[in-house]
């Protein structure tokens, strides 16, 4: 946590660029070229802004005083049990090492439609750049590089922006055209969840997966309490939603530049085949826009770059620590610190490699990457997001429940997942513009085909008819009317939805497995620090006592007693032995170091 040193502005800057990636770079563009502003709306804007108020004003304060090196910590000292800490954390870094490959495949399908560069060298080549400063640097030396990358990329997307904007005539012809083409979708309220973008799916949907995204990954808590006071934890947090909500947007609005531009000169780059996928519209518009301006593509590329690269440190950072914190520190507690700082950082080498591995599995999935992303996370973060939940709102919550809830949430995710990828379900793009203006020739230079360079052919590879499926007699807003099964109906539910329905299996069925296991001398057991104090949401005045206790409140390691269960708790490995609720019953007077 780099001993709670750092400043407010530079781990706040950093907590931007986390989750300002390739992803967002790329994504956002995309989503509003092919599906209209709606998404930027709802989701970009104010699910993304509900999420980190909430994370603001009332997760930094149930965690920040905590002093946690895991966020996972939270969970084993919350029900007093290992295995909930160790099962959260299997989930976390699951998730972690998919959101890497995500942003991996990102990355370098831009670089592989602008450059040429083979995906086979260009995810190998960033993930050995992040993990040698990663690796090398800590957490100081990830935080301010991001804030040197968060310089790059504001610069380089300002360029796009503008010359955009330029090349079109001007803001509101941007916004005439993007009307004329039907982009400007600005809400749909159809309740049908199978419909993949409705008011109540960007909205109730993805504030759940922004919450887990902002509240319950390492990468957030890591940063946050890596500052010196509770109330600089919340203002590096407060700082980020308006922030984010204006990239978010100027990302989502360049789409419609993108657009506009395409629709001036009449040719959809997408419908002509100069692009292999949606995701590489922006780096095909920045290479035909700056082709006489040497040096501004490579502005670009350095932007995305810069983008890319915090966020994998950050992600290959905050996941090695889970897996030394959470699953591997309590066998090698012995060994020295120097061997422990080898094996974290060979830790992050393995996470990188994996994730080098998901990059590839990304590849073959169609859809915008923001769509492949969350589609990827959403199956472990609905379960994680649910564990937390549990143990925060109630003493009610037992380990069995939140065990037996995680499990069943993960499974429910899983199986919603694994159908909808079989289903092959691909998204409904609106009509493409004219391609009147397009010459005969197709831009080998740009375009972009895996088959050649990666050995994997995606849904973009055929992208006539990746356009012609999904609008000729396909309503956007309407599903298929046909006869359909069952678990085909189930399996066509909006990916928007997945964190929060497996959020709500996870949380439902973990409160009716702890009532079932009900022990009221647990509950009475279960300090209140380790609950959502909503009275504590807002006040500068309770935050500066909290600050000052935060400054004689010893760590929970070596010394500490719990008083509730009658007898002192044995320290071991300089770490405090957690017992399970099954010995605290039968004899709460046994000898505790022998638990595990």
């Amino acid at each position: 946590m780099a001993d709670r040193r750092l400043r407010v502005i530079p781990t706040a800057i950093s907590l931007i660029v986390t989750f300002q990636s390739a992803l967002s770079i790329l994504g956002f563009p995309a989503e509003a070229y092919c599906f209209g502003i709606q998404y930027m709306i709802f989701s970009g804007i104010l699910s993304a802004a509900v999420a980190m108020l909430i994370v603001c004003g009332v997760l930094v304060p149930l965690f920040y005083p905590l002093k946690l090196v895991s966020i996972n910590e939270y969970l084993e000292r919350r029900f007093k049990s290992r295995n909930v800490r160790m099962f959260a954390a299997s989930l976390g870094i699951a998730s972690g090492i998919l959101f890497n490959g995500a942003v991996l495949f990102a990355t370098s399908s831009a670089l592989e439609a602008g450059t040429g560069l083979s995906l086979k060298i260009s995810v190998p080549l960033v993930v050995i750049v992040a993990v040698t400063y990663t690796a090398l640097g800590g957490m100081r030396a990830v935080i301010w590089t991001d804030v040197f990358q968060f310089v790059i990329m504001v610069g380089g997307m300002s360029a796009i922006f503008a010359k955009g904007i330029i090349a079109v005539g001007g803001v509101g012809e941007v916004f005439r055209l993007a009307e004329r083409e039907g982009r400007l979708n600005w809400i749909d309220v159809n309740p049908d969840p199978r419909v993949r973008h409705t008011v109540w799916g960007l909205t109730f949907g993805m504030t759940i997966t922004a919450l887990h995204t902002f509240g319950f990954t390492q990468s957030s808590v890591q940063r946050y309490s890596a500052v010196k006071s509770l109330w600089k934890a919340k203002l590096t947090v407060f700082i980020n939603v308006p922030v984010l909500m204006l990239l978010m947007s100027v990302n989502s609005l360049l789409g419609l530049v993108v657009l506009a531009y395409y629709a001036t000169v009449k040719c959809d780059p997408i419908a002509n085949k100069d692009v292999g996928n949606v995701n590489q519209l922006l780096p095909f518009f920045v290479f035909d826009i700056f082709s006489k301006f040497p040096g501004f593509a490579g502005l670009f590329l350095a932007t995305l770059y810069g983008a890319s690269l915090s966020t994998i440190s950050t992600y290959l950072s905050g996941t090695a620590a889970n897996t030394w914190e959470d699953i591997l520190q309590w066998r090698l507690a012995k060994l020295t610190e120097s061997r422990k700082a080898f094996i974290n950082r060979l830790l992050i080498i393995v996470i990188g490699a994996l994730s080098c591995t998901v990059a590839f599995f990304a590849a073959v999935i169609p859809g915008p990457i923001i769509q492949v992303a969350l589609l990827l996370i959403s199956s472990f973060g609905g379960p994680i997001t649910g564990m937390f939940l549990l143990g925060a709102i109630s003493k009610l919550a037992n380990s069995k429940g939140a065990l037996i809830g995680g499990f069943f949430g993960l499974a429910f995710s899983l199986w919603l997942l694994i159908g909808s990828l079989l289903m092959n379900r691909r998204p409904q793009l609106l009509p493409s513009v004219s391609v009147e203006g397009c010459s005969d020739a197709v831009n080998d230079s740009l375009a972009f085909n895996y088959n050649s360079s990666t050995g994997f052919e995606t849904a973009g590879s055929t992208v006539e008819s990746y356009w012609h499926e999904n609008v000729t007699d396909v309503s956007l807003t309407q599903p298929n009317t046909d006869e359909l099964h069952l678990l085909r109906n189930f399996y066509s539910i909006s990916y928007a939805w997945f964190t929060l329905l497996s959020t709500l299996v996870t949380t439902i069925i973990g409160f009716v497995v702890s009532l079932i296991t009900r022990n009221k001398e647990l509950e009475a057991s279960v300090d209140d620090r380790y609950l959502i104090r909503f009275r504590n949401v807002c006040g500068s005045q309770r935050d500066e006592e909290q600050d000052k206790e935060d400054g004689s409140e010893e760590k929970f390691s070596p010394n500490v007693e719990l008083k509730k269960y009658g007898t002192p708790t044995q320290i071991k490995a300089d770490r405090l032995l957690i017992i399970d609720e099954e010995d605290i019953v039968k004899d709460k007077a046994e000898k505790q170091s022998d638990n595990f």
